[in-house]
């Protein structure tokens, strides 16, 4: 079989694997026909935030957490290759910047997300459906990209970008928000790796959500109303929420990124 043959057949799979929580694997590998990278990640850009399209391997140096920081942790605002990349969208279609670790100063970003990055590659693009970004980095101890690896990347974007929109269009269309509710255990699970909240704070957000009382909400863990209060204040100021309602609506945006990656599936 030739290289143009594997080639086709990787496309084939990955275009097979569009809104599938396996979308993310088989993008990956089918980068690594391109350049050799340790992970990608794709997101969708919103003016005020970030949703989560896809990952490549939610185990692979504890990505799930680290993606939740940067997702829902509203970390993305202090990353300089997204933030320059943003300012140039304005004017441009399609733009790449690149972070590798000396740009990044001592910071909760470096410190909870880039702890071991050596370079990374974000490509930014407007299309059909959105506008997305493909996050593709080198850690630990590879070696930056090479000139002539950043170039076969740049030529591969009009074709991976098209493929992230598509998947993106086929998720959106395929989920209905009425399995958000299936659960608390599937509520409180989303809460804990979408945003790393502690088990106290999930339990009564995840009641909240689901129309309980503060007080219903204390009596069902054994604690009393002021400390479910308590816990609420919390969440809600690490949700950047101020009302039932509005946990509920950002319960929602955040369901809809963490089971858009696939994590629904993953054991």
């Amino acid at each position: 079989m030739n290289a143009a043959t594997e080639d086709g057949n990787d496309l084939v799979e990955v275009v097979s694997r569009l809104g599938t929580p396996e979308f993310g694997s088989q993008l990956y590998a089918y980068v690594q026909r391109i350049c050799p990278v340790d992970y990608c990640s794709s997101f969708s850009l919103r003016r005020d935030g970030v949703d989560v399209v896809a990952f490549s391997d939610a185990a692979r140096f504890g990505s799930l957490v680290r993606i939740g920081h940067y997702a829902q942790g509203q970390l993305w605002q202090s990353d300089p290759a997204l933030t320059l990349a943003k300012v140039r969208l304005l004017h441009e279609g399609r733009v790449a910047t690149r972070l590798r670790v000396s740009d990044l100063a001592e910071s909760e970003l470096k410190a909870t997300v880039y702890s071991h990055l050596v370079d990374r590659i974000l490509v930014c693009s407007k299309e059909r459906n959105g506008t997305f970004a493909l996050s593709l980095l080198r850690w630990e101890r590879s070696a930056p990209f090479a000139e002539a690896e950043a170039d076969r990347l740049m030529s591969s974007m009009p074709l991976l970008m098209a493929l992230i929109d598509r998947h993106w269009l086929c998720v959106s269309a395929r989920r209905s928000p009425v399995e958000a509710f299936e659960s608390l255990a599937c509520a409180e699970r989303c809460f804990a790796e979408a945003l790393s909240m502690p088990l106290r704070e999930r339990q009564v957000c995840a009641r909240l959500a689901f129309g309980v009382t503060l007080a219903e909400t204390g009596k069902a863990l054994g604690i009393s109303t002021e400390t479910a209060r308590s816990y609420c204040q919390r969440a809600y100021r690490r949700l950047g929420v101020a009302s039932q309602r509005e946990l509920v609506v950002e319960y929602m945006r955040l369901w809809h990124a963490w089971s858009g990656s696939g994590a629904l599936r993953l054991s």
